[in-house]
């Protein structure tokens, strides 16, 4: 019968070994990182439950908007009642601006990709177009929403857009035909 040779010997000791040197030194290199993992999975998921819950608030302002449920409809009432609808957003009258324009069926001309959002660090925000069109023109509404990350080493920045001061977008986009008169 072969022996192993020496160093695989010691090995092989110190895994048998059940002083709790082993248990410790597992704890110490897998902790950190199950650590991470837990936190990112919390991150994600509230930015995800945040986008959902925009998104389908914008929706139910959509509908009552198309309806025509909505008098004289203004960038702060439409503001309000998608703020009024969505439960997870912090300071959300400050954190939200609304896009709203009609989108021509001719040319199809679409707005930039990117939504204008807050910008927290500027003392006078960025305007948007705030356009309710006319009877039977294609609207495009988007809703840009800004978060602070909840824990401040975020790792997602690679995966996730964020501004200069850490914050992160969330945009909710809808479209809709104004109902005729």
């Amino acid at each position: 019968m072969m022996r192993a040779p020496r160093p695989l010997a010691r090995l092989s000791r110190f895994w048998r070994e059940e002083s709790g040197a082993l248990a410790s030194l597992e704890f110490v290199l897998v902790f950190p990182v199950m650590f991470v993992f837990f936190f990112v999975g919390m991150e994600h998921g509230l930015m995800v439950t945040r986008q959902v819950l925009l998104e389908r608030s914008l929706d139910l302002t959509v509908r009552e908007l198309r309806l025509g449920r909505v008098p004289s409809p203004d960038h702060d009432l439409l503001k309000r009642m998608i703020c009024d609808r969505t439960p997870l957003i912090d300071d959300c009258t400050t954190a939200l601006m609304l896009e709203l324009r009609p989108i021509s069926t001719q040319t199809w001309n679409l707005p930039a990709p990117t939504a204008t959002c807050v910008d927290r660090d500027a003392t006078v925000q960025p305007t948007t177009t705030l356009d309710l069109g006319l009877a039977n023109d294609m609207m495009l509404i988007r809703a840009c929403a800004m978060f602070d990350p909840v824990f401040p080493f975020n790792v997602q920045r690679g995966y996730v857009p964020v501004t200069a001061n850490g914050d992160y977008p969330i945009v909710a986009t809808s479209a809709f035909v104004n109902e005729p008169d």
